[in-house]
C-alpha cells in the first residue's frame, strides 16, 4: 500500500511548528481521517499571548488536539509518535506547555513513543517543558534521545546508521550539535540546532531549525566525503532561523553579505519549494529578502497559485510585500495590516507523488480578532479588510474551496479559516521538471545572488571540527 507523508508548516507567530502526519493508504482523506502516525519537529511560538487570551488556545495547539481528537474518535488510543526538538530556543519548544495543559484538561492520555532533543545549552525552562512529554513515554531511558555531542547520520557513506523509521518515511539526522567559534549564547544555541531530513522514497522535506551558516560549514565538510549527493529531491524545505541574515552571514555587512554557506546547501539540496515562519512585523526582521531569494535559486514555479509573500528588506529597513509571486516561494504571514492574514503551509508526498496546499485564516496583531464573540457582519468587514491588504491577488470575498471561489460553507466559529486548499497532486519520475523560472528563482530577484554574495573563502573561514565521533545510535522502528 502506498503511504504518503504530510508536512504540515504551521503559523505560530514568531517561531516554528511543524505537525508531520504519515498515511499507510495514500488515498484516506486527510482531513477526516487520523494519521496512522502522528509527528512534531519543534513546536514553538512567540507573540500569541492575545491569541490565547481572546481564544482559550492557539492555532497550533489546536491543530495538534484536533488530530489526538481524531485518533481517539477512530477508536485509537491518543498518541504522538515522534517529538523532536531542534534546539532549545524557547520559539521552538513553547507551546509544548500549552498543549500539556490542553491535553490534561481533555482528560485524555496522551502516549509519546520517541522524543530526540538537539542542540546545547538546555535551560531549566526548556527541560521543564519537555520533561511533561519524557513522563508520557512508556521508558524515557530508552524513548527519549538525547544528543549530547556533535552527530550527522552522513559521516561514513560505508557505514550508515539505521535511520529512525516512522512507517516507510526514514527521518535522518543531517548534522546536529555543532560547536561555533563565537561567544554570544544564542548563536552557540542555534548553531547546535538539529537539522533533519524526512525521507519517502525519492521525495523529502527539509527542516533545519535555526541552523546558521557555521551549521551548514560544518555539514559541507561532512558531505565532501561523499563521492554522489546522497539527497533526495527535497520537495520542500523550511528556511533555517526563520530567514535570518545575522546567523547566516559569515561577514559584518548587511550591504555585501557573506552567503556562501546558504549558497552551498541550496545548491546540494536545491529544494523545490521553501518556506518561511516568521511573525508579523516582528522585532527580529525576518524572513529577509535576500535569504528567500538565495535560497529560492532552484525553486519550481506555479507548484501553487501565486500568493502575496511577506519579507523584510535590508536596504530600505523595513517590511515589504509581493502580492503575487508565483515561484514556490512562501511565508506563513500574508499581509502587512491588521487583521493579519495568515497560513499554514501543507505539502504532501507519495513516493511517486506530490502536493501543495494552504489554510487561511486571520491572526496575528493582536491576537486573532474573529474570536467567538465577533458576529458575521463583522467578521465580513475583517474579510474585507484583508481582501484590500492582499491586493485582490490571493482569494476573492469569502473563503471558499479554491481561490477566487465563494465559499460554501460558514467558517469555523472559534477563528475564521478557510478549509485545505490544495493545488493537485503532480506526478514524480525521478527528478522535479526543468525549473522555468527567474534568476535566483524568484520574480522580484533581479540577479541570481551567486556571483554577488559569495567571497572567495578565507583562509580561517572554515570552523574545525571540536568533537570526537558520538556513539551509534540504537535503531528505531515505529511500526
Amino acid at each position: 500500500m502506498v503511504q504518503r507523508v504530510i508536512l504540515d508548516g504551521l503559523w505560530c507567530g514568531q517561531g516554528m511548528a511543524n505537525m508531520v502526519r504519515v498515511y499507510k493508504d495514500s488515498t484516506v482523506d486527510p482531513a477526516t481521517t487520523p494519521a496512522d502516525w502522528l509527528c512534531l519537529f519543534d513546536f514553538g511560538s512567540g507573540g500569541l499571548s492575545k491569541t490565547r487570551e481572546a481564544l482559550g488556545v492557539t492555532p497550533p495547539v489546536a491543530f495538534i488536539m484536533e488530530q489526538l481528537k481524531l485518533q481517539v474518535a477512530a477508536g485509537q488510543d491518543a498518541r504522538i509518535d515522534v517529538l523532536a526538538i531542534s534546539h532549545q530556543d524557547r520559539d521552538h519548544w513553547a507551546l509544548l506547555n500549552e498543549l500539556d495543559k490542553q491535553i490534561v484538561a481533555w482528560g485524555q492520555p496522551v502516549a509519546v513513543k520517541y522524543m530526540m532533543l538537539s542542540g546545547e545549552n538546555w535551560r531549566q525552562s526548556s527541560k521543564e517543558a519537555v520533561a511533561k512529554f519524557e513522563d508520557r513515554t512508556a521508558d524515557a531511558d530508552k524513548d527519549v534521545f538525547v544528543f549530547g555531542d556533535e552527530w550527522s547520520d552522513y559521516v561514513d557513506p560505508t557505514d550508515m546508521p539505521d535511520p529512525l523509521k516512522v512507517g516507510d518515511m526514514s527521518v535522518w539526522t543531517l548534522i546536529t550539535n555543532v560547536a561555533t567559534n563565537e561567544t554570544s549564547e544564542d548563536i552557540e544555541r542555534n548553531c547546535s540546532s538539529g537539522v533533519f531530513l524526512l525521507q519517502l522514497g525519492q521525495l523529502a522535506f527539509f527542516l533545519p531549525g535555526d541552523a546558521t551558516w557555521e551549521t551548514f560549514a560544518r555539514l559541507e565538510q561532512i558531505m565532501s566525503v561523499w563521492q554522489k549527493n546522497p539527497i533526495p529531491a527535497v520537495y520542500a524545505a523550511s528556511v533555517p532561523h526563520h530567514g535570518a541574515l545575522r546567523t547566516m552571514n559569515r561577514s559584518t555587512s548587511t550591504d555585501t553579505p557573506d552567503l556562501r554557506d546558504l549558497i552551498w546547501l541550496t545548491n546540494y539540496m536545491r529544494p523545490y519549494s521553501i518556506f518561511a515562519s516568521a511573525g508579523h512585523k516582528n522585532t527580529h526582521s525576518h524572513p529577509h529578502l535576500i535569504i528567500l531569494r538565495t535560497m529560492g535559486a532552484h525553486v519550481g514555479k506555479l507548484q501553487f497559485q501565486a500568493r502575496p509573500i511577506v519579507y523584510y528588506d535590508t536596504p530600505t529597513d523595513r517590511f515589504g510585500i509581493i502580492p503575487s509571486e508565483d515561484a514556490n516561494v512562501y511565508t506563513t504571514v500574508l499581509s502587512l495590516t491588521e487583521p493579519v492574514v495568515t497560513a499554514n503551509w501543507i505539502f504532501s508526498i507519495t513516493p511517486t507523488t506530490h502536493d501543495t496546499g494552504v489554510q487561511v485564516f486571520n491572526a496575528g496583531v493582536p491576537g486573532i480578532l474573529s474570536a467567538p464573540q465577533v458576529n458575521e457582519m463583522e467578521l465580513a468587514a475583517q474579510r474585507a479588510t484583508e481582501q484590500q491588504a492582499l491586493d485582490g491577488s490571493l482569494f476573492d470575498g469569502e473563503f471558499g474551496s479554491t481561490f477566487g471561489e465563494l465559499a460554501t460553507a460558514r467558517p469555523d466559529p472559534a477563528y475564521a479559516r478557510s478549509p485545505v486548499i490544495w493545488a493537485g497532486e503532480r506526478s514524480f519520475t525521478g527528478r522535479f521538471p526543468e525549473q522555468e523560472v527567474e534568476s535566483g528563482g524568484m520574480v522580484s530577484n533581479p540577479a541570481r545572488p551567486a556571483a554577488s554574495h559569495a567571497p572567495q573563502p578565507t583562509a580561517n573561514a572554515a570552523p574545525e571540527p571540536r568533537r570526537s565521533g558520538p556513539v551509534r545510535r540504537v535503531k528505531v522502528t515505529l511500526r
